[in-house]
């Protein structure tokens, strides 16, 4: 194979017909194919009777595209500062998945191993990096917190919940707000598919604390050695529950 072109370098298509499946990268100093051996070094992936292993900061090192149109944001693009600080979808957008940093400096995202350029992959110690002034790396924002619902009425937009579905209740995430015959409803999205529901078919998700409530709950009115009524049951739970939340009930296992 002759040495390819910086073009070939960011054809998928090209990357797919020349180089093994294993390949993540490919280096100019071997003219070679290589992938990850451990976090410094390379595989040299190349016919011979030996892998050859070297080190990371060998040369330059160019990454494999992962997608028919997979740029490498830097250099040249408008990157909103400001949104970037705080907007994880528009981070997602203008990255390329698992970039950590931005570095405001050089004007390209980087993670812990390196830099990723228009002319591929740099690790840091080809780099330099240099200085490290407060506020020069932009950290990928984190995900926003879930809106808290007191189980009361329709779940907000953006809440985690549960949804009924079949008998079982199943984690949801509120996406709009809605009207179905003139009554409201919550429109989610689960691990599987959408539903719609109204606020009877929704509840919060519990903490571990509450879980461990009604556990030590549901243990302290089992120890009990005939039927009561709902009436009865109805009223010794609240008054477990009364002995839990003073510190005065707890389960022997605990």
């Amino acid at each position: 194979m002759n040495k390819p072109t910086a073009a070939q370098l960011k054809d998928p298509q090209w990357w797919g017909v020349w180089a093994p499946e294993d390949a993540t990268h490919y280096s100019e100093y071997y003219g070679a194919f290589v992938k990850p051996f451990d976090s410094e070094q390379w595989v040299v992936l190349r016919q011979g009777p030996k892998p050859v292993v070297t080190f990371m900061d060998t040369g330059i090192f160019m990454r494999r595209p992962e997608s028919s149109v997979d740029p490498v944001p830097g250099g040249s693009m408008e990157i909103d500062i400001e949104r970037l600080k705080c907007d994880r979808k528009y981070w997602d957008s203008v990255s390329v998945p698992g970039r950590t940093y931005y570095d405001k400096e050089s004007g390209f995202f980087c993670d812990e191993k390196g830099y990723y350029t228009d002319y591929g992959f740099k690790p840091w110690s080809v780099i330099n990096p240099g200085s490290d002034e407060p506020g020069r790396f932009i950290p990928r924002p984190a995900k926003p917190a879930s809106p808290e619902w007191d189980g009361i009425g329709l779940p907000p937009v953006g809440c985690e919940c549960k949804v009924a579905h079949h008998g079982h209740w199943i984690p949801a995430k509120i996406i709009a707000h809605g009207e179905d015959h003139g009554e409201a409803v919550a429109f989610c999205q689960t691990e599987y598919l959408p539903l719609i529901g109204d606020a009877t078919q929704f509840r919060p998700i519990r903490t571990q604390a509450e879980r461990d409530r009604e556990s030590s709950v549901n243990a302290a009115l089992k120890t009990f050695s005939r039927t009561v009524s709902q009436e009865q049951h109805t009223l010794l739970s609240g008054f477990a529950m009364e002995l839990y939340d003073a510190g005065m009930l707890r389960r022997a296992d605990k």
